[in-house]
C-alpha cells in the first residue's frame, strides 16, 4: 500500500524519523550513506575529469569540420591507419616509439585547414582540398596546368589542385601528384623529425633503457648513474635527435658514453663523439645508390675565423670543459650569407651537407641552424666511407 500525502501513516512516519543531538530533524542513515557515496564518487569524477583537462599531449593533429571524413573509416577515410604506419617508420628511423597523435576537430578552422600542435603549441599549418589531387612542380613540368593555384606545405613548392581526371596529364608534364591524405601524412611525417628532440621525454629513455637492460645489462650498469646520470644521457639523445640522427643503435651510444663519459661530463663534446661512432648511420641516407656524397667544404679561411673565435670554460664543480662561439654580428651574417649563395648555387637533387673539421662543426650547425635549419654539417672525423664530391668552397 502505498501511503498518500497527509495520512496517518505517513505522519506516524515522519514523527519516528530520529533526530540529531542538537534536536533537529534527522535523516534516513542509510538513504543517506547512499547519497554520500555518490556525492563522493561524483567529486573523484570531476577530479579525474580535472586532472585529464590539465594532461598536455606531446602531439595534436586538429582538423576543421569539412575533414572530418578523412579520420571516419566508414566513409573511406583511412588518415587514422596511415598515422599508425607513419609512427611506425619513424620510430624505425629515429631510434623511439612516437607518443600516440590525438586528433580532434576545431570550429575556429577555415574549411580544408589543420593544425599540428606540440605540447599544445601550434606548430604547422596547412590546407588541403577533399575531392581533388595535389600536382606539385619538383622543377621538371614541361608546361602550366590548369588548377587552383596553391603551395605545398611542407617543403613550399609551387603546385595546383587539380581534378581526378587531369591526373595522367599532370604526370606527362613531369608534375609529381599526390592524394590530400599523403600531403598531410607527408606534413605529420616532416614535423615529426623536426621535434624529435621535444617528442624524446624521459619516459620514452626509460622505455628504451629497460629494454637495453634485458639484452646488455652489463652496458647499462656500467654506465648509469656510476658514470653519467639518466639527465645526461638523455640531453646527448635529444642532442642527437634534433640534427635527425638516429638514436636506434642504442646500445652502441650506451658503450661510447661509457668510454668517454669518465674524462668528460659536457654533453656537447660527448655528442661528436657518438656521431663519430654512428657515421655510418648518420652518412647512409645521405648517398644515392653510387654512395657519392656531394659536398660544400669551407675555406680554410672561414674555419680559421669560426675556431678563433670559440672561447672555452671549465666548470670546475663538474669538472669539466664546455666551449661556445663568440662572432660578432656582421662576421656571422656574412657567414650565414655565403653559405646560402653556396648552397644555391650547387646544382645537387639531395640535401645540402657541409663538410667542416670537427672542431668547429657543432658551432658551424649552430650559427646556421635558425636561417638554414635543412642542411646538414658533417665533421672530417666522422669516417665518411664513400667517395666525396666536393662542389663549391664556401
Amino acid at each position: 500500500m502505498v501511503n498518500e500525502p497527509g495520512s496517518n501513516v505517513s505522519l506516524l512516519h515522519q514523527l519516528l524519523r530520529p533526530c540529531s543531538l542538537d534536536g533537529s530533524k534527522g535523516r534516513d542513515t542509510s538513504r543517506g550513506e547512499a547519497e554520500e557515496d555518490e556525492e563522493q564518487e561524483s567529486e573523484e569524477e570531476q577530479e579525474e575529469d580535472l586532472g585529464q583537462l590539465m594532461e598536455i599531449d606531446p602531439m595534436e593533429l586538429e582538423i576543421s569540420h569539412t575533414l572530418i571524413p578523412m579520420v571516419n573509416s566508414e566513409e573511406g577515410g583511412t588518415l587514422l591507419d596511415r598515422i599508425k604506419l607513419t609512427r611506425r617508420q619513424c620510430a624505425l628511423e629515429l631510434g623511439f616509439v612516437v607518443p600516440p597523435i590525438r586528433i580532434r576537430d576545431n570550429i575556429q578552422l577555415r574549411p580544408g585547414e589543420y593544425d599540428i600542435l606540440i605540447r599544445s603549441a601550434r606548430v604547422a599549418r596547412g590546407k588541403i582540398m577533399l575531392g581533388r589531387f595535389l600536382a606539385m612542380n619538383p622543377g621538371t613540368a614541361i608546361k602550366p596546368i590548369e588548377g587552383i593555384e596553391t603551395q605545398e606545405p611542407v617543403f613550399g613548392l609551387n603546385a595546383y589542385w587539380i581534378e581526378l581526371e587531369q591526373r595522367e596529364e599532370a604526370e606527362l608534364n613531369g608534375y609529381t601528384v599526390v592524394d590530400p591524405e599523403t600531403v598531410m601524412v607527408t606534413h605529420i611525417t616532416e614535423t615529426i623529425k623536426a621535434y624529435a628532440r621535444e617528442l624524446f621525454g624521459s619516459q620514452e629513455l626509460r622505455d628504451i633503457l629497460d629494454n637495453v637492460k634485458q639484452s646488455h645489462p652489463a652496458v647499462l650498469e656500467e654506465l648509469i648513474p656510476s658514470i653519467l646520470s639518466m639527465g645526461m644521457v638523455h640531453k646527448v639523445c635529444t642532442n642527437l635527435l634534433k640534427e635527425q640522427v638516429s638514436i636506434r643503435d642504442m646500445v652502441r651510444i650506451l658503450e661510447v658514453l661509457a668510454e668517454i663519459g669518465a674524462d668528460s661530463k659536457d654533453a656537447d663534446t660527448l655528442t661528436e663523439y657518438v656521431r663519430n661512432a654512428l657515421s655510418r648511420t648518420i652518412v647512409r641516407p645521405l648517398t644515392g645508390d653510387d654512395q657519392i656524397l656531394k659536398v660544400i667544404t669551407l675555406d680554410p679561411s672561414v674555419e680559421e675565423i669560426i675556431t678563433d673565435a670559440i672561447s672555452s670554460s671549465i666548470d670546475e664543480a663538474a669538472g669539466n670543459v664546455s666551449s661556445s662561439l663568440a662572432l660578432d654580428g656582421g662576421t656571422a651574417q656574412l657567414i650565414i650569407n655565403a653559405t646560402a649563395t653556396a648552397i644555391n648555387n650547387a646544382v645537387i637533387d639531395t640535401q645540402p651537407v657541409i663538410l667542416c673539421s670537427s672542431l668547429i662543426r657543432r658551432h658551424f650547425k649552430r650559427l646556421t641552424e635558425q636561417f638554414l635549419p635543412n642542411i646538414v654539417v658533417l665533421s672530417y672525423n666522422e669516417k665518411i666511407v664513400c667517395t666525396l664530391n666536393n662542389l663549391y668552397l664556401l
